[in-house]
């Protein structure tokens, strides 16, 4: 039995583009879970109450710095997945 080529490449390709759409499903809601810590995080730094306090806030704003960088990761990753 011959086997056609450009059927078995369209398989693969189909394949290939339904698993960067899953991953891309997984990104979209890491992200949206990313955005949702940073902004608990930005909150913190516009605390008031922590204002008043340079370590208390130094150390919130590292976190905001960290969860501002997990984002920006995550964007990327998304980035690549999409020019597939």
């Amino acid at each position: 039995k011959k086997v056609d080529v450009a059927v078995v490449d369209a398989a693969a390709r189909r394949r290939a583009a339904d698993a960067a759409s899953r991953e891309a499903a997984k990104i979209e809601k890491k992200i949206a879970e990313a955005e949702a810590v940073l902004a608990v995080k930005r909150a913190a730094v516009e605390d008031s109450a922590i204002a008043s306090d340079a370590a208390k806030l130094h150390a919130a704003y590292e976190e905001m710095q960290a969860a501002q960088a997990a984002v920006d990761a995550l964007y990327e990753k998304w980035a690549q997945l999409e020019k597939k």
